[in-house]
C-alpha cells in the first residue's frame, strides 16, 4: 500500500522556543513546533571568503538564502531565497537560486571569488526577496519572506574563525 504524497511527509515536532548549535557559527531556533529558523556553520571558501546559509523550514520543505562574506572588505552579501526545497518537492532545472550558487562556489575553487557587488547585483537582477549588502561584523535579521526577521545573526563568526585578522571578523 502506499501512501498519500499528502502523509508521505510528516515532520517529527520541534521543541518550541529551544534553540540549536551547529558547528562554531550556526545556530537555529526552533520557532514553534513545525518552523526553525536559522543559519548553518560556516564554510571557508577561500580567499578571505567565508559562506552560511539561511534556513526556514522543517524536515519536509524548507527555504535557504546564500550569505557570503568578504572578510577583508568586512561586506557579506545575502541572496535568496533558493526554491523550496523537500523531499517531495525537487530543485526545478535551471534555478536562477542553484546557477548563482554554482559560479559562486566554482569561481572561488578556481581562486577567483566573485565580489560582493558582483553578487547583490546578480541577485538584485534576478529579483530575490533577499539582495542586500550588510556590514559586518555585526547582528542581522534575516527572513526567506516578506515578514520581519525574527532573530538576528552574527555575520562575522565565520571570519573570525577562518581569518581572524580581519577586518570583518572584528575579534
Amino acid at each position: 500500500m502506499l501512501a498519500s504524497p499528502a502523509l508521505a511527509c510528516s515532520p517529527v515536532p520541534l521543541l518550541a522556543g529551544t534553540v540549536q548549535r551547529d558547528g562554531v557559527c550556526g545556530i537555529y531556533h526552533n520557532d514553534d513546533a513545525y518552523m526553525a529558523r536559522g543559519i548553518s556553520d560556516a564554510e571557508d571558501l577561500g580567499g578571505g571568503f567565508v559562506v552560511q546559509y539561511y534556513f526556514e523550514g522543517n524536515a519536509c520543505y524548507g527555504r535557504v538564502s546564500m550569505i557570503v562574506a568578504d572578510c577583508a572588505g568586512a561586506q557579506a552579501v545575502v541572496f535568496g531565497p533558493g526554491p523550496t526545497e523537500g523531499p517531495m518537492s525537487p530543485v526545478p532545472e535551471g534555478d536562477v537560486w542553484k546557477q548563482l550558487e554554482a559560479q559562486l562556489r566554482g569561481g572561488a575553487a578556481a581562486g577567483r571569488p566573485m565580489p560582493v557587488a558582483e553578487i547583490a547585483a546578480h541577485a538584485v537582477g534576478a529579483r530575490f526577496i533577499n539582495a542586500a549588502v550588510v556590514t559586518i561584523p555585526g547582528q542581522v535579521g534575516i527572513s526567506n519572506d516578506e515578514a520581519a526577521p525574527l532573530h538576528d545573526y552574527n555575520l562575522g563568526c565565520g571570519c573570525g574563525v577562518f581569518y581572524p585578522g580581519s577586518v570583518g571578523a572584528g575579534w
